[in-house]
């Protein structure tokens, strides 16, 4: 007649509960097999510490798969859970080793140090994916107890899974849904980016156009008057005109660039007053549109290292933020002011503006995705919250110092550039 363990032991458990339970059964095998009752002596309960192990082992075979195998690893024992999960019958498991078992997924790295955890008398824990005898594949947390001799070797070996595939696939595809928002996350990113840049692109590709259009109808008009038109003249003319169309041209270069979805991200050594003056090419002209100072007080050889295409996307972000801020107010000066400054490890960066300031009720999510200070249909909410993940990604951090009636303040904080140190 089967025993029945005292005890409710489920195999519908959760995995956590049953986790708990193997710990404590563990606890008793290593107590028993270390210090066994002798078998005249009956304990205190009226039980010996044979029906004990029966008990362990009826728990364990309800809840969990399990194996035994000698000290060479041939299996000896499987439990009827083993032979439902793997596909394999018991005749087909008992006298081979585990590798029947094995789907190439681990390095032999991690076999051995599997076998010198458990010959050397220690309970190994791990996760393996095994192969089932159709060839799918599933995942179990495995815990492996050695039985020791007399002289402390192991003689046998205890292997108790439970099954996590279920688990396994859960974070498979967390995993792959994080990858796909990140991509999301990158195109809004170059989105927010563009949006702030096209004012400043519409300018600079308005100008050499008009520019060209200007040379063009002169040469046109001394044609029409004079008949011809002087060589020196027409040659000063066109390259005024190549000039333009030049200029046009590194502007399409530039926007290609920043939203091609293969920019390069490779780090670099870069010179904050240059990078300053590059994204200024671009969002100069529209603060000049609007009547706002920009004072750039970075001196040379203010050194970061960042990706360059990046980093213009952090302080075109922050400018544009600024000129809609000071456009916000009345009255008062119009200026956007940036600085450095270093700290013992850091080097700072200050961006200030004459705005209107930021609300109080946004204060403390302005670098939270989504949030916003600007009306409907002005704004994605995306900028800070993007400038603060890409400032992570070179260990620099971004912080709101200042804001209120009379402008608003925020600090970007770089490592110091080795040699600056």
């Amino acid at each position: 007649m089967k025993r029945k363990p005292a005890g409710n032991y489920l195999p519908n458990a959760s995995e956590a509960e049953l986790r708990q339970e193997i710990a404590r059964l563990h606890e008793k095998i290593h107590r028993l097999q270390r210090r066994p009752t002798p078998p005249a002596e009956v304990p205190a309960d009226g039980r010996s510490s044979f029906e004990e192990l029966a008990d362990i082992k009826y728990a364990l075979d309800a809840s969990s798969i399990v194996t035994m195998t000698d000290k060479d690893g041939v299996i000896t024992y499987v439990n009827d859970r083993l032979c439902e999960i793997s596909g394999y019958r018991r005749d087909e498991l008992v006298g081979r080793t585990h590798r029947v078992l094995n789907s190439g997924y681990h390095p032999q790295s991690f076999f051995a140090n599997l076998w010198r955890t458990i010959q050397n008398g220690q309970v190994w824990q791990d996760e393996i994916r095994n192969r089932k005898k159709n060839g799918d594949t599933y995942w179990v947390h495995t815990t492996i107890v050695p039985f020791l001799d007399e002289h402390g070797q192991p003689y046998q070996y205890v292997a108790i899974r439970s099954d996590i595939t279920k688990r396994k696939k859960a974070e498979n595809q967390l995993r792959e849904t994080r990858e796909q928002l990140m991509m999301q996350t990158l195109f809004a990113q170059r989105l927010s980016a563009l949006a702030a840049m096209t004012g400043g692109i519409a300018h600079e590709l308005n100008q050499p156009l008009s520019s060209i259009r200007i040379y063009a109808e002169t040469v046109a008009s001394l044609a029409e008057r004079q008949g011809a038109v002087p060589t020196e003249r027409a040659m000063k003319t066109m390259e005024k005109i190549i000039g333009q169309v030049d200029r046009a041209a590194r502007v399409i270069d530039h926007m290609r660039e920043f939203a091609s979805e293969q920019t390069n991200r490779t780090t670099t050594e870069l010179d904050l007053k240059e990078l300053l003056d590059h994204v200024l090419e671009f969002t100069g002209e529209q603060l000049r549109a609007h009547g706002i100072l920009f004072v750039n007080q970075i001196p040379p050889g203010q050194r970061i290292l960042a990706n360059h295409s990046r980093m213009e996307q952090v302080l075109i972000n922050l400018i544009s933020n600024a000129k809609d801020s000071i456009d916000e107010k009345p009255d008062g000066d119009k200026e956007i002011t940036v600085a450095t400054f270093t700290t013992d490890d850091k080097l700072v960066l200050s961006l200030a503006d004459t705005g209107r300031g930021i609300p109080d009720a946004v204060r403390p999510l302005i670098f939270e995705p989504f949030v916003t200070t600007k009306g409907p249909n002005l704004g994605t909410g995306l900028g800070l919250s993007i400038c603060h993940g890409i400032l992570r990604d070179y260990d620099a951090t971004i912080e709101l110092v200042r804001t209120d009636s009379s402008g608003t303040e925020f600090h970007l904080k770089f490592p110091l550039f080795p040699t600056d140190s």
